[in-house]
């Protein structure tokens, strides 16, 4: 499902990385705002090396969480405006964590359900034991 991780429209251009930071730019060519779009960023193996001690910041030095992959990649969530071009950088500080959105659980052994959920919707799978033993 690597179709949501680059979008059209979007695209990313390392612009200088030094040591102490990195700096790159994305553009949205299309029409409309990307909000928190998800992309993926190749970075330098040195630069990957020191993701842990590496925060990633927007135009308004926020810290902005992100995810290292092991392809010396980092994947975040990032917002466009419709023809305009964002900064984001990489230098030194603490990574923001990011807010869970997502949960599983299996419930029970005796009833072997699994439910989830995110941040938009839930879910529930349930089992043919309790299917026969509970009917609608």
């Amino acid at each position: 499902m690597k179709h949501f991780l680059l979008f059209i429209g979007l695209f990313f251009f390392v612009s200088f990385s030094t040591s102490a930071e990195t700096v790159f730019s994305l553009k949205n060519t299309s029409s409309f705002d990307r909000i928190n779009e998800v992309v993926e960023v190749p970075v330098s193996d040195e630069v990957f090396a020191s993701l842990a001690s590496l925060a990633l910041y927007d135009e308004n030095n926020t810290t902005v969480p992100y995810q290292a992959l092991s392809q010396k990649k980092i994947v975040f969530q990032a917002t466009v405006s419709a023809g305009s071009i964002a900064i984001y950088t990489l230098k030194a500080g603490t990574p923001a964590t990011a807010q869970t959105k997502t949960y599983a659980a299996q419930k029970g052994a005796s009833r072997d359900d699994a439910a989830w959920e995110n941040n938009l919707a839930a879910y529930r799978m349930y089992s043919k034991k309790l299917l026969t033993s509970e009917p609608n």
